[in-house]
This record gives C-alpha cells, structure tokens and sequence, in this order.
C-alpha cells in the first residue's frame, strides 16, 4: 500500500493515481509533525529524547518549543517571566537546551506534556493508525526532508503491535538527517539525498517556502486527532490561505492555478504517444523550478 502524507502529499497522490499501471492501494493519511509526535512523548518525557523527536530550526523560540509539544505558549507567559525568559524571543538552539533556566522550566511542565495532552492524544491516534494502516509493506509518500514523521509512524506501529515494512519515499532528503545517516529508517530521496546530489538541497532550501506551497493541499494542517462517535478525526489548525483580506493577491487561487498546471502537465504527458518513453531526470524536471525560485524574473 502507498500512503501520501499530508498535507504535502495530496497532488502527489492525485499525479500517482493517474500515471499508476500497477493497480497500487493507495491513501491520504492524515499526518503532522504535531499530531503524530506529541502523542509519543510520553513514553520518551526526558528532554534529550524530545529534542531528538522534533524538529527546530537552528533558531527557535520557547513559543515553538511549547507548541511542537503539544502546550499552549500563552498560558506559561508568567512561568517564562519567573526564569527571566521570553516567550517570543529568538535563541539558539544549542544554547537554549543547555540553558540551566530552561532546564529546570522544563522539569516544571513535563508533567503538563505527558499529563494533559500527550496520553489522551495517543488514544485518537491509535485508533486512527488501526483503522487506516494495515501490517504489510508500506510505501509513505512526503516531501522530505528528515524522516522525522517515518520514525514516529513506525515507532507508533511498533508500540500497538502492528507488524510493517516501512520505506519511505521523498522528493528531497537533507543529507544530515540523522535518522538516515545512522539507518534508524529507510528512506529514499526522488531528487537529492545524504550522498546523492547533496548541493540540491541548499538550491531548494533557499526558496523552501515557495517550493512547499506548491504541494501544499487546501485544508489546515493537523492539530491532532480526537474520538468523535467512535471514529478518529482529524483537528485541523486554520488555512493559512484563506486570509484574503491580508492578502494582496488571491493566494489560495494562485496555488490552485499553480497545482492545476502541474496536473494538467501529466495529462498532456500521458496522452501524447510521442513521450511514452521519456523519462525525466530529477535534476532536468527540477531545473526551471530552481530558477524561479533563486533567479526569478517575469518571463520563467
């Protein structure tokens, strides 16, 4: 079975099913960082296992901190005032988990992590995961880039007895990922990956924005899941898209326009006979892509 995660994997998919002659079972599963991870962390409270589970940016906030575990940052203002800390300020990373302040912050809300989200998250989870994701070879579709979202669904798989092969398959993998790079996951990058085409990943990382709206499907992302009449559902934060009134284009219609293209490209792809037989290279089929993104002028 081929799962496409989401949100990132929705295109994916709806391209996949169109050029698939194999007849491949295939779903959208709903998935985030957020609500695939937080879940987890109660069986792994200490810090060091945390910071080894989520993902931060070289420079974080200790808002970005709470929310990636699953705490509201506003209700922890006064906590932050007591350390001498604030909750909106840029740190970097190495500094502040080494921060004798945080450190003992962090003593303080784990109970708040483990207690008040993370175990009755991991319930909807389960049943969601027991409901959709069968014990037989998988096949999990996303972007990239570390193979963080592949760890949690195989540890979650193992922790409810649900026996699979996981390979996961991206459109880039950073090469210092390390759950890559010391085998914790296998995983593969469509166009670069630790030894392969490395230099594509800074290419891409330097208009990552753009490059990730393009897939991006047209719900919020995953908040968590909750137990509605015995099925599990997805919660969804806002569509980031849906502002317009703080837009100066229509940015929603525009990647719909732009996703639209792409769609349409494959349909010209496969009905004309003339390029049954080509095949892209990832480095040819990403080249114009680049060039919007870092050389960008009216005419690409």
């Amino acid at each position: 079975k081929v799962y496409f995660l989401s949100r990132d994997g929705l295109i994916v998919k709806e391209i996949f099913d169109q050029t698939d002659t194999f007849n491949y079972h295939t779903q959208y599963l709903f998935a985030s960082r957020r609500s695939w991870i937080v879940p987890l962390l109660w069986k792994h409270p200490e810090l060091s296992d945390i910071l080894a589970r989520i993902s931060m940016s070289p420079r974080i906030t200790i808002g970005i901190f709470l929310n990636r575990v699953g705490l509201k940052p506003d209700r922890y203002i006064d906590l932050l005032d007591s350390f001498g800390l604030v909750i909106d300020t840029f740190y970097k990373k190495e500094d502040l988990f080494k921060d004798k302040r945080f450190i003992e912050l962090f003593e303080i809300i784990k109970q708040d992590i483990i207690v008040s989200n993370s175990k009755n998250e991991y319930l909807a989870l389960k049943k969601y995961i027991l409901d959709n994701v069968s014990n037989e070879k998988i096949a999990l579709v996303d972007i990239g880039y570390n193979g963080t979202m592949q760890y949690a669904i195989e540890e979650l798989l193992k922790e409810i007895h649900i026996e699979s092969k996981i390979v996961g398959y991206y459109v880039g993998l950073n090469p210092k990922a390390q759950l890559i790079l010391e085998h914790k996951i296998n995983a593969k990058g469509f166009i670069y990956e630790p030894g392969r085409n490395e230099d594509q990943c800074n290419n891409i990382s330097s208009y990552i924005a753009i490059f990730e709206v393009s897939f991006l499907a047209h719900h919020g992302s995953v908040e968590r899941f909750e137990i509605v009449n015995g099925e599990a559902k997805p919660v969804y934060y806002q569509y980031e898209y849906d502002e317009t009134d703080r837009q100066i284009v229509n940015e929603k219609d525009f990647i719909v326009q732009y996703q639209k293209g792409a769609i349409d490209f494959t349909k010209y792809w496969l009905d004309n006979p003339y390029f049954k037989n080509i095949l892209i290279d990832p480095l040819i089929g990403i080249i114009n892509m680049n060039l919007m993104g870092r050389k960008p002028n009216k005419f690409i």
